[in-house]
């Protein structure tokens, strides 16, 4: 037996550390996997998650737009690589711009019949497919369902994270809505992400020319 369950499973992985995303300060550890030409992102679920993503992975072919979860062992799950690149990176957004409504509706009315909300909607959760016209939301961390009780002591990691976006928990159920038409905004140059989302101005040391400024 290896030390590596995905090794003895027959995955190849490789290690990076990098940003998560063009201008943000962060650094984020990823470890990716591949398998007969697949490539997949892999994430360790709080134990707490386990049965949450285990429901998204049962419901995942109602989600169009989402990129598949694999279910490895115990807290260990698999996303897979999305191709294309995210909506924040791309500079011209011609490629992406005149198709992104319908999609987002699309993905929003999808999670709403659900009862499944994202949580994080942002362009920078989005990645753009240019040659298949394909989009995929990605990072599922701060995502629940509405039969979830949001105010027990684990979920306060995700109660934090939508106060300071702006959201109430009262209006779970539009928080997905909001976050598109916020995405729609920001990518129309109507609004900067920092009014979008209440970040600092220039928090992020980078974005595309189309993202307006404060």
């Amino acid at each position: 037996m290896n030390e590596c369950i995905l090794k003895d499973r027959g995955y190849t992985c490789e290690v990076e550390v990098r940003p998560p995303y063009k201008g943000n300060a962060d650094y984020s550890t990823l470890i990716r996997a591949s398998q007969n030409g697949n490539r997949y992102i892999v994430f360790k679920a709080p134990f707490w998650r386990t049965d949450h993503f285990h429901k998204i992975i049962q419901h995942q072919a109602e989600l169009p737009m989402a990129a598949r979860l694999s279910h490895v062992e115990g807290s260990i799950f698999l996303v897979e690589e999305c191709g294309g690149t995210l909506l924040w990176e791309i500079e011209d957004k011609s490629q992406f711009v005149n198709d992104l409504p319908a999609a987002l509706d699309s993905s929003v009315d999808s999670l709403s019949r659900l009862k499944l909300v994202h949580g994080d909607i942002r362009p920078w959760n989005i990645f753009y497919d240019r040659e298949h016209k394909i989009f995929r939301i990605i990072d599922w961390g701060f995502s629940f369902f509405l039969d979830e009780d949001l105010c027990a002591s684990p979920f306060w990691h995700l109660r934090e994270h939508l106060k300071a976006r702006g959201h109430k928990l009262s209006d779970a159920w539009q928080i997905d809505e909001v976050d598109a038409r916020k995405t729609k905004q920001v990518v129309a140059g109507e609004w900067s992400y920092e009014k979008a989302w209440g970040h600092q101005a220039d928090e992020m040391k980078w974005r595309p020319p189309w993202a307006k400024r404060e």
